[in-house]
């Protein structure tokens, strides 16, 4: 959960300040309520597989809650701040199911045509085509939803992109490259280990491009040891 809570502390600002601190305190309260969630959650699309430990926090799921909920008002900053560390959770673990289940339980509790749905909307594709083992939507659905958490020429997007058209702009190599390749950063050490686990699918250019990433990176993080 460290990866969450690093998002946690690098996306809120002072138009998300009231909302998270207010989720905060409430989340000391429903910490049976969290379970019983991911408990429904998992058994509503998983009810012959054994749940894995729980991987996000009572902070997350409580905050999906109530957005999708519309019980209250959640300004549109928080909205997007939920929805990226919620699709880079997703693309950070090695088991996607258990927080995908609950994104797709939580929208299925509680439907509606609220706008916050909009803003959501790329994020609970994504998580709606790993929860339904589609694999022909989620490579699309993947792409859009990092598009909106990451932006376009970010290293996730690039591969996105690259898994799905089997093409990479020259400038987006040069992006991919000069931005992460000389970071020597854990979580860009983690990005390229999961795209490599996906074995056929990248295909032997980009495969060469994330073992050199990976490289570099590991080179640059120990002389900073």
């Amino acid at each position: 959960m460290d990866y969450e809570i690093s998002l946690w502390v690098d996306g809120t600002a002072s138009s998300t300040t009231a909302m998270f601190g207010q989720l905060l305190n409430a989340t000391q309260k429903v910490t049976i309520q969290h379970r019983t969630i991911v408990s429904n959650a998992w058994e509503a699309h998983f009810p012959h597989d054994c749940m894995p430990a729980i991987p996000v926090t009572p902070l997350l799921v409580l905050s999906l809650s109530a957005l999708v909920s519309n019980e209250e008002k959640v300004p549109k900053d928080f909205i997007i701040l939920i929805r990226d560390i919620s699709t880079k959770m997703l693309l950070m673990q090695s088991d996607q199911r258990v927080l995908a289940s609950i994104v797709v339980y939580l929208k299925n509790v509680h439907p509606s045509s609220d706008p916050t749905e909009e803003v959501l909307l790329d994020t609970l594709k994504f998580a709606s085509a790993i929860v339904n083992m589609s694999l022909d939507k989620i490579d699309e659905s993947k792409l859009r939803a990092v598009e909106n958490a990451f932006g376009r020429n970010h290293y996730h997007a690039s591969v996105a992109q690259y898994i799905r058209t089997g093409t990479i702009s020259e400038l987006a190599w040069k992006n991919l490259f000069n931005t992460y390749a000389h970071k020597g950063r854990c979580e860009i050490i983690c990005q390229c280990i999961h795209h490599l686990s996906e074995g056929d699918k990248l295909g032997e250019m980009l495969s060469q491009f994330l073992s050199h990433v990976l490289f570099v990176s590991i080179v640059i993080l120990r002389k900073n040891i």
